[in-house]
């Protein structure tokens, strides 16, 4: 049940970090800056990493990735913002 609920909250989360990606590469192609989707996009990303550090923590992922210097960069990234 955790597991299932986990996975739902990460694809989830994943879709919306990938729509927030397009609304910041639009962007990024005109020149323009979206502060607040800036801002949501980096949050949702390290949401997104949080969540795959507590999956190896709790020991259900079966890939050997650790997502720890993905997410302290991010969360430096979104510090220095």
């Amino acid at each position: 049940m955790i597991l299932s609920a986990f996975t739902l909250f990460h694809v989830a989360l994943s879709l919306a970090a990938i729509g927030l990606g397009f609304v910041v590469l639009y962007g990024l192609l005109t020149a323009q800056r979206f502060e607040g989707w800036n801002a949501l996009f980096l949050w949702t990303t390290v949401g997104m990493l949080a969540i795959i550090r507590k999956r190896i923590f709790l020991n259900v992922s079966r890939c050997g990735f650790d997502g720890s210097a993905n997410l302290e960069a991010k969360v430096v990234e979104v510090a220095v913002r």
